[in-house]
């Protein structure tokens, strides 16, 4: 049984301890390495233009879908994908050429060589061996051995230490740990102006689902109004195709149910865990029966202006969050600010239990409430990666 969602217009993802109490608690593990910030840039081999990119996927999207090409000439198709992540990150393009920190640190820093099996050895870009401190600074990075690609940043200070290739050919960062905890309180400083928002937000998705037909903005405002409500992740065409995983953008038909009012969704999601949830709204049970209705394996589908049918994507799920509630924003803060407003309502439901406690125990002795505390943070914790599928250690980090 999935975990029951009210009217999700409401935008309010603090639910009722009821409801939390039949909540079936997908395991989701988490890392703290953050995908590619910078894509590459420029001429030569592994780069990519943008406008050429833009041709490309216009072309390969004339259909409304993404054909991925599968095998060793084509696999992942990273180019085409990299296309997406620039425009959505830079709409207005980065200047010809432009290094990346990557390409920098490539360019600067210290490499790995070797292998698991037979050890790796670190040389810095004049071929040399590298310092003790740095070799310190290196061991203290603990960087995967499954890594491929490594580099080392030259400075102990810089905010990307090393970066590499994971396993599945995607390229992580370790950042500095200041850095890490800097990014972690802006996160939590920027929820205040994502509450001062959710207002806008709210009249937004009022006014563009009462369009008619399938638009880009009515389906665009489904999408969201599920992702307030489930927490779900965006999604991303590349792990749909080639790791088999899904998000909200790129759930297919055989992933949602609609039950007259109520919408089910059960599906593959991060790192292979199953997702399941329930939402209960007469419009938007409505809108999806419609959508799962048209020609096409994914449910969240809209016409253009020509009237071509196509696949409603993660980049058009944050251009719409940024367009209402401000540039700050993405898909990604809808998981902050639940996380944050269901740990907060656990705790509180915690602390008015431990209150009455006490109540009733006044000869208790001074360890027991400091043991009481210990569980019911636990608790609390464990309830916030049940709704959000992850695991509590990742809950207690990222909430």
């Amino acid at each position: 049984m999935g975990k029951e969602r009210a009217e999700p217009l409401a935008l309010n993802p603090l639910p009722s301890r009821e409801s939390s109490a039949r909540a079936v608690g997908p395991s989701c593990t988490g890392t703290h390495r953050r995908r590619d910030p910078t894509p590459r840039h420029g001429s030569g081999a592994g780069h990519f233009r943008p406008e050429s990119c833009s041709a490309a996927l216009l072309k390969r999207r004339r259909d409304g879908r993404l054909s991925w090409k599968t095998g060793a000439r084509h696999r992942l198709d990273r180019s085409l994908q990299n296309a997406l992540d620039h425009e959505a990150r830079h709409p207005f393009g980065r200047p010809h050429g432009a290094m990346t920190l990557r390409d920098a640190i490539y360019r600067t820093g210290i490499r790995r060589l070797g292998d698991s099996g037979t050890g790796f050895t670190y040389q810095n870009v004049e071929g040399g061996a590298v310092s003790s401190a740095d070799a310190k600074r290196i061991a203290a990075l603990r960087i995967p051995p499954a890594w491929r690609e490594v580099a080392v940043a030259r400075s102990p200070r810089g905010k990307v230490q090393a970066v590499g290739r994971d396993a599945a050919g995607r390229w992580q960062y370790l950042y500095l740990r200041a850095h890490s905890a800097k990014r972690s309180r802006a996160k939590y400083d920027r929820l205040i102006s994502f509450g001062e928002a959710l207002p806008s937000l709210r009249r937004a998705l009022e006014r563009d689902l009462r369009r008619p037909g399938f638009p880009l903005e009515r389906v665009t405002a489904c999408a969201i109004a599920l992702l307030s409500t489930c927490f779900l992740r965006p999604g991303s065409q590349v792990y749909a195709n080639v790791n088999g995983s899904f998000g909200l953008s790129t759930l297919r038909k055989r992933h949602v149910t609609v039950d007259g009012h109520t919408i089910r969704f059960d599906y593959r999601g991060k790192h292979g865990k199953r997702q399941r949830h329930e939402v209960r709204s007469r419009r938007l049970a409505a809108l999806v029966r419609e959508m799962k209705a048209r020609p096409g394996n994914e449910v969240f589908k809209y016409e253009d202006a020509r009237g071509v049918v196509r696949d409603l994507s993660r980049a058009q799920i944050n251009a719409y969050i940024k367009r209402v509630m401000g540039t700050r924003f993405s898909a990604r803060d809808f998981r902050t600010w639940a996380g944050t407003l269901l740990c907060a309502g656990a705790l509180s439901h915690a602390a008015a239990t431990e209150r009455e406690w006490e109540a009733a125990h006044p000869q208790r002795k001074p360890h027991a409430g400091r043991a009481r505390m210990k569980r019911a943070i636990a608790g609390a914790v464990r309830e916030t990666s049940n709704w959000l599928g992850n695991t509590p250690a990742m809950s207690r980090r990222s909430y």
